[in-house]
């Protein structure tokens, strides 16, 4: 989970991490809350599209930050908006662990 915007380097670590992790054969994703939901969008630098946290790094977004900061129509398209109820879900039943930058 992260609330890093683009270039803070704390976002670049979670991503790295992530990225590490899956290529390990873990079940990865990266919710992003808050100011991080800036990362998702379609020409963000750096991105965090497909081609650059891989195939196997799911990612979520806070469907209010999304909408706080008037960025519905422009988030990645392979991103999960979710509601705070599937946040909860996600954090407690989907996912073992999970590791804050916030």
């Amino acid at each position: 989970m992260t609330s890093k915007a683009p270039g803070d380097p704390e976002l670049e670590r979670a991503v790295a991490l992530a990225k590490l992790l899956a290529d390990g054969g873990n079940a990865v994703a990266i919710l992003f809350v808050g100011d991080g939901v800036y990362s998702l969008v379609s020409g963000a630098v750096p991105s965090v599209d497909g081609s650059s946290i891989g195939p196997n790094v799911k990612r979520f977004a806070c469907l209010p930050d999304i909408r706080a900061r008037g960025l519905s129509d422009k988030i990645l398209p392979e991103v999960r908006a979710v509601s705070y109820d599937e946040i909860v879900d996600l954090i407690m039943e989907e996912y073992s662990s999970v590791i804050s930058y916030l």
